[in-house]
């Protein structure tokens, strides 16, 4: 998988009504569960578990907030393979893409060109740690240190890969509450995350962005 988003990698956060309900996928498949006003899961640190570094995000802080891009209308398809799977998933179209290999994890982040400090859509591969998908999500949240980090929930994704979790969570970022939906999943030898971090007044807006996302997202294991 590729990078976190806290110092930490991968970390899931899942909202309430972030995603649909979890589309099974062949091999291992990343999930996302709703979770209202709750976090998910999905950036990943260490090859033991899929997870996606969060920067934690509270509630949300009285500063004015910047405008966020709309919604994306068009949708391309990004594919990676790392570890034991080759994923696929619907990636908003003419957002910057930025992919980062190693030993340990494949990543990719993208970020709209108008506010790349206030959204990301990151997706990692790493290789498949011990224990169940929500353990290796608590593995990454043991060490977050980003401030007014809190977790939401973690929510089970039955029907995903071999085990699923999304993982809800908020922390600040430079004053302004963010949002995160981690969706950690173990599939086969991989681990992967698909992590969307939104700000926080901002989580209902862009829920079909990242059901879009995770509905379209297809895994295949060697």
């Amino acid at each position: 998988m590729r990078r976190a988003v806290l110092g930490v990698v991968g970390a899931a956060a899942v909202l309430t009504g972030c995603a649909t309900t979890p589309v099974p996928v062949p091999g291992e498949a990343a999930p996302v569960v709703a979770v209202t006003g709750s976090a998910q899961s999905q950036a990943t640190s260490s090859p033991t578990t899929p997870t996606t570094s969060p920067s934690p995000t509270p509630a949300p802080t009285s500063r004015t907030p910047q405008v966020p891009p709309r919604l994306p209308n068009r949708y391309e398809t990004l594919a990676m393979t790392g570890f034991g799977a080759s994923i696929s998933l619907p990636v908003p179209a003419g957002w910057t893409s930025s992919a980062h290999d190693s030993d340990q994890r494949r990543n990719t982040d993208l970020v709209p060109p108008q506010a790349p400090d206030l959204l990301l859509l990151r997706i990692d591969l790493t290789a498949r740690g011990p224990g169940s998908a929500e353990d290796g999500a608590k593995r990454v949240e043991a060490a977050i240190t980003s401030p007014g980090y809190r977790r939401l929930a973690f929510t089970a994704v039955p029907g995903v890969g071999d085990d699923a979790v999304d993982w809800y969570f908020t922390f600040d970022q430079d004053g302004r509450g963010m949002w995160v939906c981690d969706r950690q999943i173990l599939a086969g030898t991989a681990g992967i995350a698909v992590y969307l971090r939104v700000p926080y007044e901002q989580r209902e807006r862009y829920r079909p962005l990242l059901r879009t996302v995770l509905d379209g997202l297809r895994i295949r294991t060697s």
